[in-house]
């Protein structure tokens, strides 16, 4: 009868500390943060997955898949691009906090959003006692550990760094979906700084060359 006493005791007591942490536990799980961060964590990370596939993309090496011979007598071999072993190496590292550390939690009206601009910064102190690079990790891995194999799979057959985050962010987690404008939630102070940087371009096009002559190149900016 005490041993039964002691183990209703030790169940009570565990289900009450569950029921004071589990909160935070999860409370910066994907699924638990509000629709706008968790859409401008998928575009963030999706973009930061492109751009890391777009470095890899000109390596035309081959890697051995075999060791028996094929019907043409050779050893099997593939692209790497090609391979699992890209996936892993693009992945690795790819959800490092620290590749995370400038961002915070911003806010306009009443939608928060993670950003790198400071002047949009959050003063909801739900907000401001965030971790937002910490945030950003956890959601980052979440997302491959779940979507690995299918974030891989749309990026090979990307037809550009917008369809991709299309994909993923509004197709493949749908945590986008509805939200009608996502840019809006992507650092925006990266949209300000490429814009500024295609209206220098711009006027630098259109600077007399050495022979007098204009020149009138119109190079969009970087796709967010």
């Amino acid at each position: 009868l005490f041993q039964f006493a002691m183990r209703t005791a030790w169940a009570v007591l565990l289900i009450f500390i569950w029921g004071c942490l589990g909160p935070l536990v999860v409370a910066d799980a994907p699924t638990n943060m509000p629709k706008e961060l968790a859409c401008s964590a998928c575009y963030i990370v999706a973009r930061k997955y492109g751009k890391a596939m777009a470095a890899t993309e000109d390596n035309e090496e081959t890697i051995q898949t075999g060791h028996r011979l094929d019907k043409d007598n050779k050893i099997p071999r593939k692209k790497w691009k090609e391979s699992e072993l890209r996936a892993m190496e693009v992945t690795e590292s790819m959800c490092k906090v620290s590749g995370f550390s400038e961002y915070i939690i911003g806010q306009q009206n009443d939608k928060k959003y993670f950003t790198t601009n400071g002047s949009e910064k959050s003063e909801d102190p739900d907000a401001v006692d965030r971790d937002a690079p910490k945030m950003l990790e956890r959601w980052c891995s979440e997302l491959l550990e779940e979507h690995e194999e299918d974030i891989w799979a749309l990026a090979k057959k990307q037809s550009g760094p917008k369809d991709f985050r299309k994909q993923v962010c509004r197709k493949l987690t749908s945590v986008c979906k509805g939200i009608s404008n996502p840019g809006r939630t992507i650092a925006s102070a990266e949209v300000a700084t490429a814009a500024a940087t295609a209206a220098r371009q711009k006027v630098a096009d259109k600077t007399p060359n050495a022979e007098g002559l204009a020149t009138t190149s119109e190079k969009p900016a970087d796709e967010l």
